[in-house]
């Protein structure tokens, strides 16, 4: 059994115990043995500290180990962390400060599991369907630090309690994609379990679970460069902050222009859509208001509107969209469904490559709440944990 089941099967034996009207939840130090003896147990192989004089690491573990203190109610934004080497002989095993629940989970997250990351680049081709232009997945590594991937000069800080993914190589993928017109990033965080176990037989391969996932579109991009670009290690990039607000995470993305290009409001660059029949009035006089705009390049219907928030320090921050949201939307759907749209859409928007800018981006940082990765890993309904899209 390994240490998500074990913690799994401790919690449902209290909840039954506590359904059973027994005091055992009340009873504070039974909680503390048990995750101190579970720390020392699988990060430690049994050893208590006692006659410590080398640990062997030739497994896939890491060889630090974090311990977290309590929080001290007059200084709660102060969380106190010490890393030791699993090798020292004097670790804090009987420290009475140290908060074994945070303590085990945070090592849990850095060393018991596995992460994937998807970055893509997407375009509707249909009603009911997205075609993947572009897919890129590479390994990362949890850690309760954060430090700038453009800079040579990494300076660490700790942001625990939030667990930052890091994408140091981010400019070996850069140039390999080009976000064009009307497409989409859509970028996932996959994590499953190392699935080391004491025991000697062998557990069928876990399939990994979505651990957070948003998306960014073309004009985003856009305005986020337009806003915000700077003068980067000798490059004009800018960066685009996403968050997720279903785990209060958030992921980072490098914008850089591929070619300067000149924006026309010349009226043949409009998609001509009013020689449809379409049954909603409102419908109709929402397409022909649109080619009547003496401005307009790209119609609301078929290009989400960016959903910037707010300003900080070095970028833009959007609201992450919901991907599918869009195959669900009527409006949209009404023209995806007339005959002819299909090859009318795309004979526009491969036009629309010679009057709009386009880019080339990628990931270089997620983040996302702790609490959040223990919810997802413990979560003992498949119908929590959701599947990517992508595998």
């Amino acid at each position: 059994m390994n240490i998500i089941d074990e913690i799994k099967f401790h919690y449902k034996h209290c909840l039954q115990q506590h359904n059973r009207g027994e005091n055992y939840l009340d009873s504070i130090d039974s909680r503390i043995r048990f995750f101190r003896k579970l720390f020392i147990f699988h990060f430690l192989d049994g050893d208590d500290n006692k006659n410590r004089t080398e640990i062997d690491n030739g497994g896939d573990d890491d060889d630090l180990l974090f311990f977290i203190y309590k929080l001290n109610e007059s200084f709660m934004e102060n969380i106190k962390i010490d890393v030791f080497r699993k090798s020292t002989k004097n670790l804090p095993l009987s420290n009475t400060d140290i908060d074994w629940p945070r303590t085990t989970f945070l090592n849990i997250i850095l060393q018991k599991l596995n992460y994937q990351l998807y970055f893509t680049i997407l375009t509707r081709t249909s009603a009911n369907h997205y075609h993947v232009l572009f897919k890129q997945k590479i390994p990362v590594f949890s850690s309760p630090s954060e430090h700038s991937v453009l800079f040579k000069e990494k300076l660490e800080q700790y942001t625990y309690p939030m667990i930052n993914f890091h994408v140091d190589n981010y400019d070996e993928f850069l140039f390999e994609n080009v976000l064009n017109y009307l497409e989409i990033i859509y970028i996932e965080l996959l994590v499953s379990s190392n699935n080391h176990s004491s025991s000697s037989t062998t557990t069928a391969k876990e399939e990994p679970t979505v651990l957070l996932s948003f998306t960014l579109n073309y004009e985003s991009i856009d305005n986020a460069y337009c806003e915000k670009k700077s003068m980067i290690n000798g490059q004009y990039l800018s960066i685009a902050k996403v968050r997720d607000s279903q785990t209060n995470g958030y992921g980072e993305v490098v914008i850089r222009k591929k070619i300067q290009r000149s924006i026309s409001d010349n009226s043949s660059n409009k998609l001509n859509l009013a020689s449809f029949d379409y049954p909603d009035n409102l419908f109709l006089t929402k397409i022909r208001s649109l080619n009547n705009s003496p401005n307009h390049h790209s119609s609301p219907l078929l290009l989400r509107p960016s959903t910037c928030l707010m300003y900080d320090d070095n970028c833009l921050i959007f609201d992450s969209q919901d991907l599918l949201s869009e195959l669900d939307n009527e409006n949209s759907n009404q023209l995806w469904l007339q005959k002819g749209f299909s090859q009318l859409y795309f004979r526009w928007k491969n036009k629309q490559k010679n009057f709009t800018n386009s880019y080339h981006c990628f990931i270089t940082k997620i983040s996302i709440p702790c609490d959040k990765i223990i919810e997802k890993i413990l979560s003992s309904s498949s119908n929590d944990c959701r599947k990517s899209i992508l595998m």
